[in-house]
């Protein structure tokens, strides 16, 4: 239910050997979408770290570049 303040987010990709571009965006309805950060530089890192500090209630992670698999998203 409630809005929960969002520091950092870690995204862990199964392949980070490869590269990934990301978008993290944050929603307190699950319709209304903040861009919350963006990677695009493709870096080749295990895990991403976007530090945020917002309140959301939603969290949405969308692969732009690289494999897609994520394995683990950590939230603090």
């Amino acid at each position: 239910g409630k809005p929960t303040k969002v520091d950092e987010v870690k995204l862990f990709f199964t392949q980070p050997a490869f590269g990934h571009n990301w978008r993290l965006e944050g929603s307190l309805d699950g319709k209304d979408w903040t861009p919350l950060a963006e990677e695009t530089t493709k870096p080749c890192r295990s895990p991403h770290v976007a530090k945020v500090v917002h309140e959301v209630r939603f969290l949405r992670v969308s692969v732009t570049a690289g494999d897609p698999g994520l394995w683990e998203a950590k939230v603090y």
